[in-house]
């Protein structure tokens, strides 16, 4: 399983990292090797939560190579994201089948690109507002870890990410591994049981 990580400078740090440590416990699970690429906007050099991460590559730069699964952070910078050539990207990203999964903030940028149209999806209780006035024609929840329909998917605030991605990742290789991932993490198991939130295959 391929991943790309989308990092931009005041991408929230567990906005990613919950999510990736997510992928990288399940893979002491199953057999299909997991591969985590992260990928700067504009910059390789990305600062996040005082660190400063050097990324694989650039965000857009191979047209050609999609991943299956693409991460989206949200954080204060999220709006110098708003670009032509991100929504282009992003578009190009769920036409070749890729699953999208956006965090926090992160919703705000699909949103922009038109992807979240006839969709439902959440973020940040304090955005809620920001999201529906973004894309009026989604069906924004509320009170919910995370929710959408494949292949785009958007998480609350935060700490959201983490039940996103054992979601994900039950999706993937099934509830057992799921389980599994959130015992060795020391994670609360609810969130996996899609009857508690709103995410479909």
């Amino acid at each position: 399983m391929e991943i790309n990580v989308l990092l931009f400078d005041d991408a929230e740090l567990l906005d990613w990292a919950g999510p990736v440590e997510v992928f990288n416990a399940a893979s002491r699970f199953t057999k299909t090797p997991v591969h985590i690429r992260y990928l700067g906007y504009g910059n390789q050099r990305i600062k996040s939560s005082g660190l400063v991460i050097y990324c694989n590559g650039l965000w857009g730069s191979d047209s050609k190579h999609f991943p299956d699964l693409i991460i989206l952070p949200g954080g204060s910078g999220i709006d110098r994201l708003y670009t032509e050539k991100t929504t282009r990207n992003l578009i190009n990203l769920k036409e070749s089948g890729a699953t999208i999964a956006s965090v926090c903030t992160g919703s705000l940028l699909l949103a922009h690109a038109g992807l979240l149209s006839g969709r439902k999806a959440t973020t940040h209780h304090e955005n809620l507002d920001q999201l529906a006035r973004l894309a009026p024609d989604c069906e924004v929840q509320k009170d919910v870890r995370y929710t959408g329909t494949s292949p785009v998917f958007t998480a609350a605030g935060v700490s959201a990410g983490i039940d996103l991605a054992l979601w994900l990742v039950a999706r993937e290789w099934g509830n057992d591994v799921a389980m599994e991932t959130a015992n060795f993490m020391e994670y609360p198991t609810d969130g996996i049981e899609q009857s508690k939130n709103s995410a479909n295959q």
